[in-house]
């Protein structure tokens, strides 16, 4: 079949929000008109076999993203995308199309080619119309680094992601972050745009800076759900859920999650920014433009819901996560830039902010929440619930010593369960039990007061390293809610 395309790059953009920059990158993916029909194509055969095939190239570019229309599948056919230069594959059905809203991951190189698979007895068709392509090189701006020298360091802290949007919504990159357990990512508001995609794994950029992207299924499209006016400091954040990928699974279950807060750090405590800045003109090598990063520093001041600090960020930080380092609470959202040579801070969105704690609690992501602590030294047990929700009526305090899987990642809660788990949910509830509590209790019994074992206690586990969460019920074992996850090992 025939195809044509025309170049039609977006020009870069700057956008401020009052008189300081907010930290989105843009231009760094643009449209480029392409169109091409596979025809109609009937399998005939006993077997499932390709129909057509047809390579997209565009010289030069580091990446592409197809954009389809006119699809006809059965329901097992499918659209199969490799790349040239990887050989990153996605296959794409019917639901598959739905999630990513008629498009394709994004893959690296300048070419890739597109096969139809057909099953026997049906018949398939499709349209790619138009790409999304990278630019070349880094589009470094917004730069913020606090001095005269760019600290960050290289990170793979992937409950960090990177937050691509298509050239609709500002051809550039932000971060993204997962919150809390459920199916919830944290950014700016400046960064929500049509065909969103958030990374994972993200690998480096080419020499010059062009970003690379990660396999089909560690990319996740992204939905927003609530979200304030953009580019208003203090008040810059948006919810939204992702699509699980072809595998079911979503960052959360790989990676584990920020649990956020909603306290304001007192200056001078450290707090760490995660995401994924540009280098361009800040010393850093170009290979590590938007890629994963992180960097700690002093908290500054706040304002009203503004928090500040003296964090290195770039183009491309807006979304990232600003961590209370010593508790590693997600207490705030990055958003603007205000750090310089001579000083100065770096500013974001406080947790805090009325606007997104309402949106929080009215979504799917504000579920009833309550903290355990858990710790062993000299072979003994410390381990204390607090804010059990109301109405609770009984609970279980969970345990497994399989800690294969990040941590809060589980097949029980976010528990991954093992015999021993199964034994505690087995045991019979008991006034003061560890395991299997009940309420009202007295108030020196668990979970009122902590539960505590002496010295020596656990020398048989001394070296094992054990995950706990705390399951509240209430009358007819309805689930109230879940505790954090910590993991712990017996110390001698």
């Amino acid at each position: 079949m025939q195809s044509s395309y025309v170049p039609r790059i977006l020009t870069c953009f700057l956008i401020y929000a009052s008189t300081l920059s907010a930290q989105a990158i843009g231009g760094e993916y643009g449209w480029w008109s392409y169109s091409y029909s596979s025809g109609s194509h009937s399998n005939s055969a006993t077997f499932k076999q390709v129909m057509d095939v047809h390579v997209v190239t565009i010289p030069g570019t580091p990446s592409i993203r197809l954009k389809f229309d006119n699809v006809n599948l059965g329901p097992q056919d499918y659209i199969q995308v490799i790349s040239s230069w990887d050989g990153n594959t996605q296959e794409l059905t019917t639901t598959e199309l739905q999630k990513w809203t008629d498009t394709s991951a994004y893959f690296n190189g300048e070419s890739v080619t597109v096969k139809l698979w057909v099953q026997p007895g049906s018949t398939a068709a499709y349209v790619i119309r138009d790409l999304i392509v990278g630019t070349t090189g880094s589009l470094g701006f917004h730069s913020s680094i606090c001095g005269s020298t760019d600290d960050r360091t290289l990170s793979q802290d992937w409950r960090a992601m990177r937050a691509v949007s298509s050239p609709s919504g500002g051809g550039g990159g932000c971060t993204i972050w997962a919150a809390d357990g459920d199916n919830c990512v944290l950014s700016a508001a400046h960064c929500t745009g049509t065909f969103g995609v958030a990374e994972a794994e993200v690998p480096l950029s080419t020499s010059g800076g062009s970003a690379q992207h990660p396999p089909s299924n560690r990319q996740w499209p992204i939905t927003n759900i609530a979200n304030s006016n953009p580019y208003s400091l203090g008040n810059d954040w948006a919810i939204s859920t992702l699509a699980t990928n072809a595998q079911g699974e979503l960052p959360s279950q790989l990676y584990g999650w920020y649990d956020v807060d909603f306290f304001i750090p007192t200056p001078g405590q450290t707090i760490r920014i995660t995401g994924y800045g540009s280098t361009s003109g800040t010393g850093a090598p170009a290979a590590w433009n938007v890629v994963n990063k992180t960097h700690t520093g002093p908290y500054s001041s706040t304002t009203g819901t503004i928090v500040r600090y003296a964090v290195d960020t770039t183009g491309g930080n807006s979304g990232s996560p600003i961590i209370h380092e010593s508790t590693g609470k997600a207490i705030g959202i990055h958003t603007n830039a205000g750090c310089s040579s001579t000083g100065g801070a770096n500013q974001g969105t406080s947790l805090s902010n009325a606007g997104f704690t309402t949106a929080w609690n009215n979504s799917a992501c504000g579920s009833p929440t309550f903290t355990l602590a858990l710790s062993s030294q000299a072979g003994n047990l410390f381990c204390s619930l607090t804010d059990v929700p109301a109405g609770t009526t009984q609970g279980f305090t969970l345990f497994s010593f399989n800690t294969t899987l990040p941590t809060g990642v589980g097949t029980v809660f976010g528990i991954n369960a093992d015999p021993f788990t199964l034994a505690v949910v087995a045991t019979p509830a008991a006034q003061g039990g560890l395991y299997h509590w009940v309420l009202p209790t007295s108030p020196a019994a668990y979970p009122n007061a902590a539960f505590t074992l002496p010295p020596g206690s656990l020398n048989a586990f001394i070296g094992m390293t054990a995950d706990g969460q705390g399951i509240a019920l209430g009358p007819g074992f309805s689930f109230l809610g879940e505790s954090n996850v910590v993991r712990a090992t017996v110390l001698p």
